[in-house]
């Protein structure tokens, strides 16, 4: 239910409203983050994997081992980042993020 789907997140003010649109995809152990500029879709991918468990680290071995999880687990350059499922169903998901401290809330239905 995860994999696949282009999840476009969904703000909250007015002023973030206006943004282009812009999300993530789960798919084939990629993680990856898109925005659309100028009627153009931009991408960068990196590594993911499901855990049951909070993790401290990214886990390499980790990767496509586990098909559901609690928490998704990435790496990129600026670091790393294990996020809490909070819920998803087909089409709603809802991540809690402690580096930030936020709930993200995404949808499949792409924003106008």
């Amino acid at each position: 239910m995860l994999e696949g789907k282009d999840w476009y997140v969904k703000f909250v003010d007015e002023e973030y409203n206006k943004r282009a649109p812009q999300g993530i995809r789960l798919e084939n152990n990629k993680f990856i983050s898109f925005l659309y500029s100028n009627n153009s879709r931009r991408e960068a991918a990196v590594p993911y994997y499901l855990s049951p468990s909070q993790d401290k680290t990214f886990i390499a071995s980790k990767i496509g081992l586990y098909k559901s999880g609690n928490y998704i687990v990435t790496q990129d350059q600026y670091g790393f980042m294990c996020a809490k499922i909070l819920s998803l169903t087909d089409d709603t998901l809802t991540i809690y993020c402690p580096w930030n401290r936020q709930q993200l809330t995404f949808t499949t239905k792409r924003p106008n």
